[in-house]
């Protein structure tokens, strides 16, 4: 569902907290249209209408991306992002540790889409 113009930027980003692994991947399109977003992970849906290849996959992916997350404890959700494109927000549970729990840590990554 992530969807940008050219010159458009795609950011990921990760936090440890919690217990919780939480990651983040937005991009700078022009965001998700409010009437979708209930309807997003519902298998088969898409967004756009026409059924085009060309102009999407199947409206499987996001289903499938949820229920492997959900299948491990944890969830995925979308919303638009205050800048105005698409935010996907996954969490994953971390496994009992035999060790003490490492200092949080976080990562960020933007990658420029070109033409």
């Amino acid at each position: 569902m992530l969807h940008n113009e050219s010159g458009g930027r795609v950011c990921v980003r990760w936090i440890q907290a919690d217990r919780r692994l939480v990651f983040q991947v937005e991009d700078t399109g022009p965001g998700i249209a409010e009437h979708d977003l209930p309807h997003l992970f519902s298998p088969l849906y898409r967004g756009e209408p026409s059924r085009n290849r060309h102009t999407g996959g199947a409206g499987l992916g996001l289903t499938i991306a949820r229920r492997i997350l959900r299948a491990h404890g944890g969830d995925l959700v979308a919303a638009n992002s205050m800048a105005g494109g698409a935010l996907f927000t996954g969490t994953l549970p971390f496994a009992q540790p035999a060790l003490p729990a490492p200092e949080p840590v976080a990562a960020d990554a933007c990658s420029d889409q070109g033409s």
